[in-house]
């Protein structure tokens, strides 16, 4: 009885070899996709936070302009007074620091975040509203910073702090 040698491979081993090979290739794309997804929804909640932030920071410069309440839902509304020496009102502070954080100006959120919106109120439970229906009680001292944006996935992210003043 002969043996015989076999040399190389045949089709079949080929066709799996190229398929287990496809298969893995698919995969490791599908993973980088799910990768770049992820990365830019937390690239987008940072900038929410820093945007949050610098409206906290703007409402700590106006005291006068918090206790006066101007800050509950304000009106974006450019005052080119405010940023010259002889300045502006409480009220018209707060309406141009809406306007330049999240209204038209160059730091305003849809310009930073995909179809982003937001709103500064005061509100007694913060963790509530959309797009729309912000929820907004005007009750007690704490100051809600509510930002709304569409995420990679289409999916309306929200990020929300508070600050008590």
């Amino acid at each position: 009885m002969k043996i015989k040698n076999n040399k190389g491979f045949s089709l079949l081993e080929i066709l799996i070899t190229v398929l287990i090979i496809s298969i893995s290739l698919l995969s490791i794309g599908v993973l980088q996709l799910k990768t770049h997804q992820h990365n830019n929804n937390a690239n987008f909640q940072t900038h929410a936070t820093v945007l949050a932030h610098d409206m906290m920071e703007r409402m700590r410069s106006n005291p006068i302009g918090i206790k006066n309440n101007n800050y509950h839902l304000p009106t974006a509304t450019q005052h080119s007074g405010c940023n010259t020496m002889a300045g502006c009102s409480s009220l018209e502070l707060a309406q141009n620091d809406m306007y330049e954080w999240g209204g038209n100006g160059a730091q305003a959120i849809n310009k930073k975040l995909p179809i982003g919106t937001a709103i500064v109120c005061r509100d007694s439970t913060p963790n509530d509203g959309v797009i729309g229906a912000v929820a907004c009680d005007n009750i007690g001292s704490i100051y809600a910073v509510k930002i709304w944006w569409n995420g990679v996935d289409a999916v309306t992210q929200r990020f929300i702090t508070t600050v008590g003043f």
